[in-house]
C-alpha cells in the first residue's frame, strides 16, 4: 500500500462496553484520525454498557456509526442480525482498511467482505484472546481451527499483541504464519504517565491491593477474593502484619457481582473488600494502589497491566495471558503465579514487603503508550500520519 495517501479506516466493534477492548478502539480510532486519516468507528449495536461514556472519548474528527441501538440475546445473533446493513455500508462507503479490533468482531469483519457483491478493501484482524481454547473439546478446537484458517487466508494480516502470542498462533496455523505481526496496543494514557512516581502507601499502615474488569468468568474475581483471604491468614500465621490492614478495591460491573460480594461477606471481608462499581478514572483508581492484582483464567494481553505498569504500580498476576512472563520479568514486585488462589496469594505475600523500582515499570511498559502504539498498527498496515 502506498504510504502517501489519506485512507479511510474502518474499525469494527461489537459495542461500547466497560472492558479494556473498547477503551482501546477509542484511543486508536482518535490516533488514526489525528494522523491524518477519514476514521469511522462502526458498531453492531449502541447498546454496549458503557457507549455514551465512551463515545464522549472520540475525538472530533472521528465518525461514529452504529448500524443497531437493539441489544441482542447474544454476540453471535447481534452479528447475524447486522450483517446485511454492514455490508450495505461497506458498500456505500467503501473503506480502504476494515480492521476487526477484537477475536469477538473478526467473523463479522471477514464476513463483510466476502462474496463477489463485496467491495476491495484491506483486511486487518486482531486477536485478543487465545483462538485455540484450553476450555474448547478436540472437536471444538478443531472446528475453529478450520473455520480460523480460512479467515485468516482472507486477512491482510492478523495482527497480535505481542511477539510470544505470534509464536504460539504461527504454531497453530503454520499455514499462515507470514500474516502475524505484533503491535502494541495503546493502554498507556498521558493521564497515568503523568502520574508521580512516589510510595503509593501514605502512612503504611494500608496496604492497598486493586484490580479492574468484568465480573464474569474469565475474570475469575472469586479466586482473587479467596486468594486475598489466604494470604491475610498466612500473614498472620507467620507472625506478621503485612496484611492486617489490607484492602481490596475490585472495580468493575457484571453479572457475577453480586455474588463476588457474597463471597467477601462469607469470608468475612466485607469490611475490606470494596466494590465501587465501573469507573473511566482508571488513572485515579491506580495512584492509590500499592498493587494491582490479576487472577483471570484468559487473557490476550491486558489493559489493565500495561496502566498499572505505566502508572508504577506492581503486579501480581495470574500465568493467563502469552506474554505474561515475558512482560513482567525482572521488574521487582511483579510475580506471575499458577492460575489457583493459593498460588495467587504466595504471590501477593511473596511482594507485599518488596520495594519496587517504579521507573522500571513505567519504562517496561512505555512501548503500550498511545502514541507509540497508534504508530505500530500504522506501521503495520503500511501507513504513516499525512
Amino acid at each position: 500500500m502506498a504510504e502517501g495517501r489519506i485512507k479511510h479506516i474502518a474499525l469494527t466493534a461489537y459495542d461500547l462496553e466497560n472492558g479494556g477492548i473498547s477503551r482501546v478502539a477509542v484511543y486508536l480510532a482518535n490516533g488514526f484520525a489525528e494522523a491524518g486519516h477519514k476514521v469511522t468507528l462502526l458498531l453492531c449495536t449502541s447498546a454496549g454498557e458503557r457507549d455514551a461514556d465512551l463515545r464522549a472519548l472520540l475525538g472530533p474528527d472521528v465518525l461514529y456509526e452504529a448500524l443497531s441501538n437493539r441489544r441482542y440475546a447474544s454476540r453471535a445473533l447481534g452479528q447475524i442480525a447486522c450483517l446485511p446493513a454492514f455490508r450495505r455500508w461497506l458498500r456505500t462507503h467503501r473503506p480502504d482498511i476494515v480492521m476487526g479490533t477484537a477475536n469477538n468482531i473478526a467473523w463479522f469483519s471477514g464476513g463483510g467482505l466476502a462474496g463477489k457483491n463485496a467491495p476491495e478493501c484491506e483486511l486487518y484482524i486482531k486477536t485478543t484472546n487465545p483462538i485455540i481454547r484450553e476450555k474448547d473439546s478436540a472437536l471444538i478446537s478443531s472446528l475453529r481451527r478450520l473455520g480460523y484458517n480460512r479467515l485468516f487466508a482472507s486477512a491482510n494480516k492478523i495482527l497480535t499483541l505481542s511477539d510470544a502470542e505470534s509464536r504460539i498462533l504461527a504454531n497453530e496455523f503454520p499455514r499462515h504464519a507470514a500474516r502475524f505481526e505484533s503491535v502494541f496496543n495503546p493502554y498507556v494514557t498521558e493521564a497515568l504517565l503523568s502520574l508521580k512516581l512516589a510510595e503509593r502507601r501514605g502512612d503504611g499502615s494500608t496496604f492497598h491491593m486493586l484490580t479492574l474488569g468484568r465480573f464474569s468468568p474469565q475474570k475469575n474475581m472469586a479466586r482473587l477474593i479467596e486468594a486475598f483471604a489466604l494470604a491475610k491468614k498466612r500473614d498472620l500465621d507467620r507472625g506478621r502484619k503485612h496484611m492486617a490492614s489490607a484492602k481490596l478495591t475490585i472495580a468493575g460491573e457484571g453479572p457475577e457481582l453480586e455474588a463476588r460480594k457474597a463471597d467477601a461477606a462469607r469470608l468475612g471481608l466485607s469490611d475490606q473488600v470494596h466494590f465501587p462499581g465501573f469507573t473511566n478514572d482508571v488513572s485515579g483508581l491506580l495512584a492509590d494502589a500499592d498493587l494491582f492484582v490479576l487472577s483471570s483464567n484468559y487473557e490476550g494481553l491486558p489493559a489493565v497491566v500495561l496502566e498499572a505498569l505505566g502508572s508504577g504500580c506492581p503486579v501480581v498476576s495470574t500465568d493467563c495471558f502469552p506474554a505474561a512472563r515475558e512482560l513482567l520479568s525482572g521488574l521487582a514486585g511483579c510475580v506471575v503465579t499458577e492460575r489457583s488462589a493459593e498460588s495467587l496469594a504466595d504471590g501477593i505475600l511473596a511482594v507485599i514487603a518488596v520495594k519496587p523500582d517504579r521507573h522500571a515499570l513505567r519504562a517496561r511498559a512505555a512501548n503500550y503508550s498511545v502514541g507509540s502504539a497508534v504508530q505500530s498498527h500504522l506501521t503495520a498496515m503500511g501507513l504513516k500520519a499525512s
